[in-house]
């Protein structure tokens, strides 16, 4: 009986253990899926040299994928900097790797550019590349962008004047306050326009623009 008893308490120990051995196999199971949810609802940001990736936040949805821009030199680079910037802010780079993140996507000739800035200086931080490579390869005409925009006037049509002073704007922009945008804009129009669109004293840039093309018609 005794032998008996035993055999059968040995049973009710080795089912205990299964027991236990298959909880923390759910368990196991669980965190293992709950691992890869976040991982596929995770977005790789701007890859670095290294291999490192920067997220936009803890788990960020597939659409918000963001390419980073390269830039070979070929145009104005105020474009492909405002989009660093921008992809920057989304994929929250912090400022002691912009620069990193920027040249790893710089080509051609941009890329031969920046192998001289690192001879001829050892650390430049992102205010500093930005004024380097604007002065690099920007049009010669944007060492006064704020006499540029000053100076400009209509010649053809208000759509065409537009892209003009939108483009010089962009170059002196922190020169220009915002109260002023509209009043440069006006006074660049031919005589007729200028005086119609003064009559509306717009508020904001984007308005006096849309009364322009508007009262061309």
């Amino acid at each position: 009986m005794e032998t008996l008893k035993g055999r059968m308490d040995s049973m009710e120990s080795g089912l205990t253990t299964a027991k236990k051995f298959s909880a923390l196999e759910e368990k196991f199971t669980l965190s293992l899926e709950t691992l890869k949810g976040r991982m596929d609802s995770m977005e790789t940001g701007p890859l670095i040299p290294g291999g490192h990736f920067y997220q936009g936040g803890d788990t960020v949805s597939r659409y918000t994928k963001i390419e980073f821009p390269t830039y070979n030199g070929s145009e104005d680079p105020l474009i492909w900097l405002y989009r660093c910037k921008k992809n920057f802010s989304h994929q929250r780079v912090p400022t002691y790797d912009r620069v990193n993140v920027a040249v790893f996507h710089l080509l051609g000739e941009a890329q031969l550019w920046y192998q001289l800035v690192e001879v001829d200086s050892d650390v430049v931080d992102w205010d500093e590349f930005k004024r380097l490579c604007s002065l690099r390869f920007s049009p010669p005409a944007y060492n006064n962008p704020l006499g540029d925009l000053v100076l400009l006037r209509q010649t053809r049509a208000v759509e065409q004047y537009q892209k003009l002073f939108q483009e010089k704007l962009a170059q002196a922009s922190s020169m220009v306050q915002v109260d002023q945008q509209v009043a440069l804009f006006t006074v660049g129009l031919t005589e007729a326009l200028k005086l119609e669109v003064e009559l509306y004293a717009s508020v904001d840039l984007s308005n006096a623009m849309n009364i322009a093309r508007a009262l061309e018609l």
